[in-house]
């Protein structure tokens, strides 16, 4: 199976050197004979759809237990996670889910599985 390596160049100020990065799925590694520190670059992102396992799960306005709750999904509904950073609160990871209004809320992570 052949893999194909998507390489960027990046022109970064380290003194007068030159830096270039290779992405490798997804990731950012300094290419062989870089010279200076390489700053990583931003992975590729798109959105995902993941399953709800658990029933009555909130989507609140935003992160943490103490929002506002926007909605309930139940187990089996599919949920659309856009590439915003995953939150930290209240003892969860919380993801941010795209609303049927465009607009996005946010739900504990635990309940969500990745198709």
């Amino acid at each position: 199976m052949k893999r194909h390596l998507l390489t960027a160049t990046r022109v970064f100020l380290v003194g007068v050197t030159l830096a270039s990065t290779v992405l490798v799925a997804g990731t950012a590694q300094a290419a062989p004979g870089a010279s200076g520190s390489a700053v990583e670059a931003p992975a590729i992102c798109t959105d995902h759809r993941y399953v709800v396992t658990g029933d009555g799960v909130a989507v609140r306005t935003a992160p943490g237990l103490s929002a506002t709750i926007l909605r309930r999904k139940y187990r089996g509904d599919i949920v659309v996670v856009p590439c915003v950073p995953i939150q930290h609160a209240d003892g969860y990871e919380w993801v941010a889910v795209r609303l049927g209004t465009g607009g996005i809320g946010w739900m504990a992570r635990i309940y969500l599985q990745r198709l």
